[in-house]
C-alpha cells in the first residue's frame, strides 16, 4: 500500500492539530485485521514516522517505519509498515540454541491510560516470527521496571481476550496489524474510555551481525551491551536519551519504558475527559531528590516540563514536614511481676450516651475490655494495653480506676443488634502451650523448614559465611478467620482452631498454575470471611465456597500486576480502617525487589491511596488498625538498636553485632495519612541496605542514614526482615508480625526464639518464648525455634517455626477476668 506524500503530510499535520496531541479519528468500521494495510480504511488514520533512538545515529533511518491508527466505536487498530532492505528480509532466529534468548525483528506498542507512580500500561507486539508475536502480548507494569527478565517469562505475562494481531511478509517490507478492545484497556472498565492516552511506538531492527551471538538478554542485571543487534532501535516520540535507553542492563531497557518517553494521543472513541498535568505535582518533595533511585535515571529539567497522564481515581498523599519519630524506650513486660487483681470489679451503668464501664485494679498491669454477645463472641473490642504513664485510648493514664464509654456499636462502628450484651475485662494475658498441628494422616504437620532457620541464632550466635538462600517463601504461612476460629496452614489446609482437627483443602477456583497445597501467594481472610489471596504480581478475591467474587470497579474478580514483581513479590497484606480496606505490600522495581510501598485499596477493587507508604529499604508485613493508623516492618531503627541491647547475655562482639544486624528491623506505626522512610545524610535513624554494583562488589549489605516522615513511633526489635545480598537484593525470607482483635501487636524476634506482645501505644505487655524443642513446651512454659510467621485470634495465637517445620497453637488466657450484664 502507498500514500501519496501530500496526503501523508495533510495527515500528519491533522494528527498533530491539538494541544492534548495526535488525534486518533473514529470510523464507522475498522479494518480487517489481517496484517495487510490495503484495507481503504487505514487512508482515514493518524500517521506516525518513526525516528532513530540510538546515540549513533541521526537523521531518517534508512529502514523506514509508518504507523497509522484509528479507532472504531469499540476497538483500538494500529497498522505497521516496515521498510527492510536487508537482503534476507526481517530477522528471524532459525532453530534453536542453547539457552536462545535471540529477539526477532519485532513493532511494539506501549500503550497507558495515565500513571501516578503506578503505571498500569499495555505492551501489544507483532513480529514475522509468528511465536514471538503470539508469546508476549501485554503487560501492566511500572514505567520504572528496567529488567527485562519478565518479558520472557510466560506466566508474568497474560493475554486480553481481544487481542488480535498479524503480519506479513513481501519483499523490501513486512506489514502487520494489531487491534484491541476498548473496554479492555482502563483499569476500572465500568468508568468507560479515558478520551487521552500515553503511547510509545518502537520498531526494533537487528543489526547486521543479527545471527552472530548465541544468547542476547541475561537474566539478571549486567553491564554488557549488544550494540551490534540493538543499534536499529527506532520510537515515536523521539527518545530524549538514547544511550541509556540502549546501554542499560545489556541494551534490554526496552523491557520498561520511562514516562517522558511516552507522548500524548487523543481518542475520538474516549468517553471520559482526562487532562494531562507535570510530573510529579503531589508527589512529597523529599522524593524529587532521590527520584532516581526509583527510575536509576532521574529527570532533566525539559523532560521534567513535558506534560504527562495522571490516574483522576489514584492519589498520593501529600506528606507531613519531617519530624523525629523517636524509637520507644526499651521497659520490661508490665505484666512480670505485677499483681493483675481487682480492687473494685466491672459494673456497667446505661445512659443516653451509651453504656458506662468502671472498674480498679490493685497494680499497672495489662487489661483487655470487650463487649460479648450472648453467644460468647466479642463484638466490641473497647479497649486493651498496658495501664500507666501512656496506655492507648480509651484507657486512661496514670491511674489503675477506669472508666470507659461503649457507645453501642460494633467494630464496624454499625450499631450493635439488639441482644443481651456482658462487659468482660481480662487481666494479665497469659498464653498457655496447647497442641502442635496433625496432618490428615495424625502425623505432625509439615510447616517447611528454612536455611535460615537451621543456620542462624538459636542461640549459638556465630558469625557464618553469606552462603544462604532465603527463597522459598511462597507456600510458608499462616491465616486466621477470627469469627470461626478457621485456621489455614500454608495456604492449603484448614483446621478449626479450637481442636486442631484437620477440615480439608481450601478450593479456589482457577488457579490451575498453582495446585492448593502449594499456592505460590499468600493467602488472607478479608471483610464476611471471603478469602484474598496474592498470586504472583496479582490480587484474587473468592468467595467462601471458593468462587470467584468479583471487584465492582474492575469488572473481574483478578487485581492484575498490582504488586510488581517477579516470582516472589509476597511481602504481606492485611485489612483494616474504617471500611476494612486492603493494605497491600508491593514494589517499587520489577528486580530491586527490597525496596517496597503500601497502598490502600477498596473493597470495590479501586485504589484509594498509592504509595500510602514508601520505603527506599527493605520492607514486610503490614497490618492497619480499625482507625486507619498502619503498620509496617522496615530495617530503619536507631543506631543503638541494630541489634536489641539485650541481645545475649555478656558483650556482644562487634563481629557478631555486624553479622546479626542485617536480620533485624523495626515495626513502624504510622498514621492514617501514611508516610515516608527515605535516605537522608543527617538522618536520625540508620538502616539496612542492599548496594548494587558489579563484579566484586554486587554481594554487599550497607548500613545508610535515613529519616521517617509519618510516624508515630517504632518499636525495634522485628527479626527477620533482610538476610540476602545480592544483585537480587531478595527480602523474600521475611518475616510476618499480627494485629491481634485487640489491637495489640505480637512480633516475632525469630533470631532470638521469641515473640513479643506491645500495646497500640507501644508498651511492651508480654514476652513469650525462649529456645528449645516446641514439643517440650509445656504449659505457660513455651520453647520455640525459629518463630516468623504468626496468627492471633481472640482465643489463640497460631505460630510457624521454620526450626524443625513445626506448627503450633498457644491459647490466651489471663490472670483474672471477670464480667457484668449490661442492661438493654
Amino acid at each position: 500500500m502507498k500514500f501519496s506524500t501530500l496526503a501523508l503530510l495533510l495527515l500528519m499535520v491533522a494528527a498533530t492539530a491539538t494541544a492534548d496531541g495526535p488525534t486518533i479519528p473514529k470510523v464507522a468500521a475498522g479494518p480487517n485485521v489481517d496484517g495487510d494495510l490495503s484495507d481503504p480504511i487505514w487512508k482515514k488514520a493518524a500517521v506516525f514516522k518513526l525516528q532513530h533512538a540510538d546515540a549513533n545515529r541521526d537523521g531518517e533511518p534508512a529502514n523506514p517505519t509508518t504507523v497509522y491508527v484509528l479507532t472504531d466505536a469499540t476497538r483500538l487498530y494500529f497498522g505497521f509498515d516496515c521498510i527492510e532492505k536487508h537482503p534476507d528480509g526481517p530477522f528471524i532466529p532459525q532453530g534453536r540454541r542453547k539457552k536462545d534468548k535471540r529477539i526477532p525483528d519485532h513493532v511494539r506498542v506501549q500503550f497507558s491510560f495515565g500513571r501516578l507512580g503506578r503505571a498500569a500500561y499495555f505492551r501489544f507486539t507483532a513480529s514475522p516470527a509468528k511465536e514471538f508475536a503470539s508469546n508476549i502480548l501485554y503487560r501492566r507494569v511500572t514505567y520504572n521496571e528496567y529488567s527485562a527478565h519478565d518479558s520472557y517469562r510466560g506466566a508474568s505475562s497474560a493475554t486480553l481476550p481481544s487481542y488480535r494481531v498479524e503480519t506479513k511478509v513481501a519483499k523490501g517490507r513486512w506489514t502487520a496489524e494489531m487491534s484491541v478492545a476498548l473496554k479492555e484497556l482502563p483499569l476500572y472498565p465500568a468508568d468507560g474510555v479515558p478520551d487521552l492516552a500515553e503511547v510509545l511506538i518502537l520498531r526494533i531492527r537487528s543489526g547486521e551481525d543479527r545471527d552472530k551471538f548465541d544468547k542476547m538478554v541475561i537474566w539478571d542485571e549486567g553491564p554488557v551491551a549488544w550494540r551490534g543487534f540493538w543499534s536499529h532501535v527506532q520510537s515515536w516520540p523521539r527518545i530524549a536519551n538514547p544511550k541509556r535507553f540502549l546501554v542499560d542492563h545489556g541494551g534490554a531497557s526496552w523491557g520498561g519504558m520511562q514516562p517522558m518517553w511516552f507522548g500524548l494521543l487523543k481518542l475520538d472513541a474516549g468517553t471520559i475527559s482526562s487532562k494531562p498535568i507535570r510530573r510529579g505535582d503531589n508527589l512529597p518533595a523529599v522524593f524529587y531528590a532521590t527520584r532516581k533511585r526509583y527510575t536509576n535515571y532521574g529527570y532533566t529539567a525539559e523532560e521534567g516540563r513535558k506534560p504527562r497522564l495522571q490516574r483522576w481515581f489514584d492519589t498520593v498523599p501529600k506528606r507531613p514536614a519531617w519530624t523525629a519519630a523517636a524509637p520507644l524506650a526499651a521497659t520490661g513486660p508490665v505484666n512480670a511481676g505485677n499483681t493483675a487483681a481487682f480492687v473494685a470489679k466491672p459494673q456497667a451503668a446505661s445512659s443516653a450516651e451509651g453504656v458506662r464501664i468502671t472498674f480498679t485494679v490493685k497494680e499497672a498491669v495489662d487489661v483487655a475490655v470487650g463487649i460479648v454477645d450472648e453467644k460468647g463472641r466479642v463484638v466490641r473490642h473497647l479497649a486493651a494495653g498496658a495501664l500507666g504513664a501512656n496506655p492507648p485510648a480509651p484507657l486512661q493514664a496514670n491511674t489503675l480506676a477506669q472508666n470507659l464509654l461503649w457507645d453501642r456499636t460494633d467494630d464496624s462502628g454499625k450499631p450493635a443488634a439488639a441482644g443481651k450484651y456482658t462487659a468482660r475485662v481480662s487481666l494479665g494475658l497469659r498464653p498457655v502451650f496447647e497442641y502442635v498441628f496433625k496432618d490428615a494422616k495424625g502425623s505432625e504437620y509439615d510447616a517447611g523448614k528454612s536455611q535460615i532457620a537451621q543456620r542462624v541464632g538459636l542461640g549459638k550466635l556465630e558469625p557464618l559465611k553469606w552462603k544462604l538462600h532465603p527463597h522459598g517463601g511462597f507456600a510458608m504461612q499462616i491465616c486466621v478467620d477470627n469469627a470461626n476460629e478457621r485456621v489455614v496452614l500454608n495456604g492449603h489446609a484448614i483446621y478449626d482452631g479450637r481442636t486442631g482437627k484437620y477440615l480439608g483443602e481450601v478450593e479456589l477456583a482457577d488457579l490451575p498454575r498453582f495446585p492448593n497445597r502449594r499456592a505460590r501467594g499468600e493467602l488472607g481472610v478479608g471483610p464476611k470471611g471471603n478469602w484474598w489471596i496474592t498470586v504472583f504480581n496479582d490480587i484474587r478475591r473468592y468467595a467462601p465456597d471458593g468462587s470467584p467474587l468479583p471487584f465492582t470497579a474492575l469488572g473481574s474478580h483478578v487485581m492484575p500486576r498490582i504488586l510488581r514483581g517477579n516470582a516472589n513479590p509476597n511481602r504481606g497484606f492485611t485489612f483494616g480502617g474504617p471500611q476494612r480496606d486492603c493494605y497491600v505490600v508491593h514494589y517499587y522495581d520489577a528486580r530491586r525487589n527490597w525496596r517496597g510501598a503500601v497502598s490502600q485499596i477498596g473493597a470495590d477493587g479501586r485504589v484509594r491511596q498509592w504509595g500510602l507508604i514508601e520505603c527506599q529499604f527493605p520492607i514486610a508485613c503490614v497490618k492497619a488498625d480499625r482507625a486507619g493508623n498502619v503498620y509496617v516492618a522496615t530495617t530503619a531503627r536507631p543506631m543503638a538498636h541494630l541489634i536489641p541491647p539485650n541481645f545475649r547475655r555478656g558483650k556482644a562482639t562487634e563481629e557478631i553485632k555486624a553479622f546479626y544486624a542485617p536480620f533485624y528491623g523495626a515495626v513502624v506505626k504510622f498514621s492514617p495519612a501514611g508516610g515516608s522512610v527515605y535516605p537522608h545524610k543527617d538522618g536520625d535513624l540508620i538502616a539496612t541496605a542492599n548496594t548494587y554494583g558489579f563484579g566484586r562488589t554486587v554481594k554487599r549489605l550497607g548500613l545508610k542514614r535515613c529519616r521517617i516522615v509519618g510516624a508515630k513511633w517504632l518499636r525495634p526489635g522485628f527479626s527477620t526482615i533482610t538476610v540476602r545480598a545480592g544483585a537480587n537484593h531478595c527480602n523474600c525470607a521475611t518475616g510476618r508480625f499480627e494485629l491481634d482483635p485487640f489491637e495489640r501487636l505480637w512480633i516475632p524476634d525469630a533470631i532470638r526464639s521469641r515473640i513479643d506482645v506491645v500495646d497500640a501505644n507501644g508498651n511492651t505487655i508480654l514476652n513469650i518464648g525462649e529456645f528449645g524443642s516446641v514439643t517440650d513446651s509445656d504449659g505457660r512454659r513455651i520453647r520455640l525455634g525459629y518463630p516468623k510467621m504468626l496468627a492471633v485470634s481472640d482465643r489463640a495465637c497460631y505460630i510457624m517455626d521454620f526450626h524443625r517445620g513445626r506448627a503450633l497453637k498457644i491459647r490466651l488466657d489471663y490472670a483474672t477476668q471477670a464480667e457484668t450484664p449490661i442492661a438493654p
